[in-house]
């Protein structure tokens, strides 16, 4: 599983997102996958832009949500509707069925 997750992360964060194999392939892979272009296109919005208005308190994480890259469009968009995101009941199975 986590293999999976690290090349889906790999592709869609460092090829896609910050088209570090190039621009061509970036464009190629977000015409391939909306999913990947979505998260790629939020992933640069948000992505080590400080928010010093986030921030309530010294703990407060200056850079602000998304902290996930596949998740960042719901989370988002739960934030923007003030409610907590939920995780995904496929993603909570496969947590469930890979601990036993």
């Amino acid at each position: 599983g986590i293999s999976i997750y690290g090349t889906s992360y790999f592709i869609g964060h460092d090829l896609c997102a910050h088209q570090r194999g190039g621009a061509e392939l970036a464009a190629l892979l977000r015409r391939i996958s909306p999913t990947m272009a979505k998260c790629s296109a939020l992933h640069s919005t948000y992505h080590h832009k400080i928010d010093v208005d986030n921030m309530k308190n010294e703990d407060d994480d200056p850079y602000g949500a998304p902290y996930g890259f596949w998740l960042g469009p719901q989370e988002i968009e739960a934030l923007k509707e003030n409610r907590e995101l939920r995780m995904p009941w496929l993603l909570k199975t496969s947590f469930w069925v890979g601990g036993l």
